[in-house]
């Protein structure tokens, strides 16, 4: 069984679980990243463990029941105001697609006069036809916070859906 210590997890690379002590040195003497990788990095390393132990605590299963509840709040919030997500499924990032970058560039930047930090997908990030907004619905965000961040979305897209993608302006 392989897993990632990104994004969810808070760390960098991963882990294998091997199911004899055999394998594992097989896998230690053959592989490829095993023999040109190096050692983690020291912050890294403290980051998945803090990670791993918050795992560990009684008190995950409740968390991951309140970051699911308030990705349901802004799931269902979103589908009523009718914005282009890229997916349906129940995951705390969501990306909504836009017309254009110049659109784009727009949303975020009234998000942002409004206090909520979203960041622009372009291309080579995304296809050049999907200009995106990305964010990330977490536990620390109250329903009231959640509510008042989908309204404001909805109206930040309608008013971005006249803007044209110009060119940006020259700087010099």
């Amino acid at each position: 069984m392989t897993v990632s210590l990104a994004k969810a997890f808070g760390a960098t690379g991963g882990a294998i679980v091997l199911p004899s002590t055999e394998l594992r040195e097989r896998v230690r003497r053959c592989g490829g990243p095993m023999m040109f990788s190096g050692p983690i990095v020291p912050s890294v390393l403290g980051a998945a463990l803090a990670s791993a132990k918050l795992h560990l605590r009684p008190e995950l299963e409740q968390m991951q029941r309140e970051l699911r509840e308030r990705i349901a709040l802004a799931s269902e919030r979103l589908a009523a105001a009718g914005l282009d997500l890229a997916t349906d499924a129940q995951t705390p990032v969501r990306v909504l697609h836009c017309p254009s970058v110049a659109a784009a560039q727009a949303v975020v930047r009234t998000m942002r006069e409004r206090g909520f930090f979203m960041c622009i997908s372009t291309f080579p990030a995304v296809p050049v036809n999907k200009p995106s907004v990305r964010f990330t619905i977490n536990r620390h965000n109250s329903p009231a916070d959640i509510r008042e961040m989908t309204d404001c979305l909805a109206a930040a897209v309608t008013a971005a859906q006249n803007v044209a993608d110009l060119p940006a302006p020259s700087r010099g």
